[in-house]
């Protein structure tokens, strides 16, 4: 390790070697060896600097790689492959769905609202939809007076990606059908979702009528709550049904039961919503093997990766008809950020941070911060894009910094993701994940800017690397943060100007998620949505207006007021920012 390292170094004149076959394993190896095993940080009223000080001894400086070249070898098969542009938004990866190229299954254990941001069909695959708001109407009604609480207060979405926001943003305000629960969807509409391949069925024709069940002759579960009749729906409430719940099929009757197994009411109800004996048993006994309700047959996925040049002329004369454009559709084309913020965001809007965190976004943060004043940007190498981090990359970063002055007011996201279900596991990506990660650790103490962390599924050897590097005064905020109890209560403890971020996903039925934010103190939290990345309860995509909602979580989680936990939120994303 650290002795046969040292030689190789210094014989480059305390230099990385120019060749990478020469020079990169030394360069890993020996930088590994210094983040892992150095000493613990300064405590408070030491001299904090971010290089090994003097008691290391005089020549143990190898792991010091600031103002050296870095020589990153290239990647290999083992490595993630880049992603194009418009794969930046993952729908696949936050709603659990298997073989995500970037995200997989990912160590996030969103447990039961998996099912609810996108509701199972009978045969297990994923419908469109919003995140189910499965909370009681006392809870709704609660949670929408608190929201009208929230939305008096400024706030600051302290970690979004703006540019792929407003990307969602455009598209479902010029594709209202991507706004719209399936069954929602006019028969149109739904032709066309059928010849792009999002809507299919046994019979995947393009006349849009929707297949029906053999062994009934209605479509009662296929309708929208407001169709529904006076006796219909009173025959649904006395089964336990809200506007919200059957609108999303949330499935509320008994599994694996046959007709003459169910109650006398629960029968009487169903006759009077147009069931009968031989449809309900031709369900396999009520088992949907989800939480919906029974499907008629379609399955739905709009999670089409697919560029514009690829389709087929009758398939996109389809999109069109729903209101794509080429750019639209390859995600190129934009909602104005000056238009988001005074139309979407909200009036009490006060800025929010957008990441350049990869190759493509660098230069997107960097031009959407500079166009408006309420946008702020943090530059960084994201842990995904490792394997592409060389001098290059280093300086590219850096001229950003530069470019954007004050409107650049962090350094990340970057960090250690293990979380991916293959390469995750491999120990070459993980090594040159943590060679960036100390690279960087480096970099931005000795800048002294704010550390963005990004923490997934490596919590030990994250905290080993911040104890080397990072000094205990250091403002630090671990974003999205959903690791463990241990890891968060340890990094409270050693660094007194630490925060972490809430994002949206306490606002469903996350019980990990939602405990961790119980046990954070309210002044070491900063609210963010990660946007459009993460999701919120209720909405399609998120984005920085829907910090209010985050709040009233926060708040009910806490059991604090709202007009307390709002001020205090602010104030925390001032300390770290200097918003």
């Amino acid at each position: 390790g650290r002795s046969a390292a040292r030689p190789i170094a210094l014989a480059t004149g305390g230099t990385v070697a120019s060749d990478p076959r020469d020079g990169s394993s030394a360069m890993a190896s020996t930088l590994l060896c210094a983040a892992m095993e150095g000493p613990p940080p300064p405590v408070a009223g030491e001299k904090a600097g971010p290089f090994p000080t003097a008691a290391h001894g005089a020549g143990d400086q190898e792991g010091d790689l600031v103002g050296k070249p870095l020589i990153m070898p290239p990647p290999s098969a083992d490595t993630t492959a880049p992603r194009r542009r418009r794969l930046r938004l993952c729908a696949r990866g936050f709603s659990g769905a298997a073989g995500c190229p970037c995200c997989g299954d990912a160590d996030w254990d969103f447990g039961s609202q998996q099912q609810q941001q996108q509701p199972q069909r009978s045969d297990g695959r994923q419908t469109s939809g919003a995140p189910v708001d499965d909370r009681s109407a006392a809870s709704k009604a609660a949670a929408a007076v608190g929201l009208e609480e929230a939305m008096l207060f400024p706030f600051v979405d302290v970690h979004a990606h703006l540019d792929e926001s407003l990307q969602e943003i455009h598209r479902h305000q010029t594709v209202p059908s991507l706004g719209k629960l399936f069954q929602h969807l006019t028969p149109e509409e739904l032709k066309h979702w059928k010849t792009l391949g999002w809507a299919r069925g046994p019979d995947n024709s393009d006349d849009g009528a929707q297949p029906k069940n053999e062994a009934s002759s209605h479509d009662i579960w296929e309708k929208s709550w407001d169709t529904l009749s006076h006796e219909q729906r009173l025959a649904a409430i006395e089964l336990g049904y809200a506007a919200e719940s059957w609108n999303r099929s949330v499935w509320l009757l008994p599994r694996r039961a046959s007709w003459h197994e169910l109650s006398d009411d629960t029968r009487r109800c169903l006759v009077a919503l147009g069931e009968s004996p031989e449809a309900w048993d031709s369900w396999q006994y009520g088992d949907t093997g989800g939480g919906s309700a029974p499907s008629t047959g379609l399955t739905f996925d709009t999670n089409d990766l697919r560029g514009w040049s690829v389709l087929t002329e009758k398939e996109r004369a389809a999109a069109r008809a729903l209101g794509f454009t080429e750019a639209s559709w390859d995600m190129r084309e934009n909602c104005d950020v000056e238009a988001a913020v005074r139309d979407v965001f909200g009036p009490r809007f006060e800025g929010c941070i957008t990441q350049g965190c990869d190759l493509d976004s660098i230069d997107t943060a960097e031009e959407t911060a500079l166009k408006h004043s309420k946008v702020f940007a943090s530059f960084g190498c994201h842990p995904k894009a490792a394997w592409a981090y060389d001098d290059e990359f280093e300086q590219r970063l850096l001229a950003a910094f530069k470019r954007c002055g004050s409107k650049a007011v962090a350094w990340g996201e970057f960090g250690l993701d293990y979380s991916h279900p293959y390469f995750g596991r491999l120990a070459d990506n993980r090594r040159k994940q943590k060679v960036v990660f100390a690279r960087q650790l480096q970099l931005a103490v000795s800048l002294g800017l704010p550390l963005v962390i990004h923490s997934r599924a490596a919590d030990r050897d994250t905290l080993r690397m911040m104890r080397r590097w990072v000094p205990r005064d250091s403002k630090i905020h671990i974003h999205s943060f959903r690791g463990s109890l241990q890891f968060m209560q340890a990094t409270l403890s050693e660094y007194t100007c630490c925060y972490f971020g809430v994002p949206g996903v306490v606002t469903m039925n996350d019980q990990d998620g939602r405990e961790l934010c119980r046990r954070c103190p309210l002044e070491k939290i900063v609210v963010e949505t990660d946007a459009p990345y993460l999701p919120l309860s209720g909405h399609f995509f998120s984005h920085p207006g829907l910090i209010p909602e985050i709040v009233v979580a926060i708040a009910e989680l806490k059991n604090r007021p709202i007009a307390e936990v709002a001020v205090m939120l602010r104030e925390n994303a001032r300390a770290v920012y200097g918003i």
